[in-house]
Formats: C-alpha cells, sequence, structure tokens
C-alpha cells in the first residue's frame, strides 16, 4: 500500500520471496534537516545508527521507522535530535610522502575531522638531530605542506607537525610524522 507520512510519500516495498509468510517489515530511514524547516531523505542510509558527518553539523537528524503488516503501510514512528554538534578536531592519519633526499619534495598529507577546519593551517616543518645531535631547529622554509630538504638537512629527520584547527578556533592534539634520515643528492 501507499501512503503519506509528513509529507513524505510511503512508496510499496517488494518482498523476497524468502520473507513473503512475514506478517510484519519494519523499515528504516534516516533524513537531515534542511534551511526550509523540512527534512530530506538520505540515500542509502537505512541502519539502525548514522554517524553524522561534516555536512550534518547544525542539522537535526530524524530517523523513522515505518511500519507495514502484509505488504500494507500501518504506521511511522520517529524521533528528532538536537542539531548536530561538531566533534572535537581531530587528525584521523597523518602521512610524510616522498624520498629523504636533499632537493626531493617532502609532502605532508592529513585526513581531518570535526567540523569546518580553519583556513588558516597550524603546521610546523622541524629539522631533528643533524649526525646524532638532539637539536630541533623549525624550519622556516618550507612552502605549506611541502618541504624541500636542503644540505642542512643531511643527516637529519624532518618532521612535520599538524595541530588540527576548526573554524572557530578550537584546537585538537598536534600530531607528527616523521621522515627517514636525510641523505645527501647523487650528483
Amino acid at each position: 500500500g501507499k501512503g503519506t507520512c509528513n509529507y513524505y510519500p510511503v512508496s510499496d516495498i517488494e518482498v523476497p520471496d524468502d520473507q513473503e509468510d512475514r506478517d510484519t517489515i519494519l523499515h528504516i530511514r534516516w533524513l537531515r534537516s534542511n534551511d526550509y524547516n523540512g527534512f530530506d531523505l538520505l540515500p542509502d542510509q537505512n541502519g539502525l545508527s548514522y554517524t553524522p558527518g561534516e555536512e550534518d553539523v547544525g542539522r537535526c537528524m530524524r530517523c523513522e521507522v515505518l511500519a507495514y503488516e502484509e505488504g500494507n503501510f500501518t504506521s511511522i514512528v520517529f524521533d528528532i535530535t538536537q542539531p548536530v554538534q561538531p566533534g572535537f578536531p581531530t587528525c584521523k592519519s597523518l602521512e610524510l610522502k616522498g624520498d629523504s633526499v636533499e632537493g626531493s619534495p617532502l609532502v605532508a598529507e592529513y585526513e581531518y575531522s570535526g567540523g569546518t577546519e580553519h583556513s588558516q593551517l597550524n603546521i610546523k616543518w622541524i629539522r631533528s638531530g643533524v649526525d646524532g645531535d638532539l637539536d630541533i631547529t623549525d624550519l622556516a622554509e618550507s612552502d605549506g605542506l611541502t618541504y624541500y630538504p636542503t644540505s642542512d638537512d643531511i643527516g637529519a629527520t624532518i618532521i612535520f607537525e599538524y595541530t588540527p584547527m576548526r573554524s572557530d578556533w578550537t584546537a585538537g592534539n598536534s600530531v607528527q610524522a616523521s621522515s627517514k634520515i636525510i641523505r645527501a643528492a647523487n650528483k
């Protein structure tokens, strides 16, 4: 059967052959609030749980359970959450790619989570221990997420430090990735 549920059409469902003798079927669907005081259906979200993402921040989530008896829509139960709040800023993964060779680019790649990331990255490139020395030096001559090791870096490890920062200036915990020991370029 068909019905209407708060302006959302409830369509016929096809019951698999192995479930034909079942009397009641429950169908779950998730919706996200929109700018027009309504809710938009989230395609392919039919599980018992839903993990909100960045696109859900500031929106309410609605979970509906639709009951079908003998193939006919009979009732609906739903609940609506408070607006989704951004998570704590975190770095899900951080990797330093490239060859640890003088003049060869080292590129930092990371995955941010925790609301809208601040447009100003909070990053730092560090030289750690030339020839076994424990000296740590901040490297100002980097180009954002890319650093080109110089002859001063030979024998040292290059560290990339990233502090996740949300657009409201909330900072997460700093994380680091290290290169292998920088080698001289073959000339």
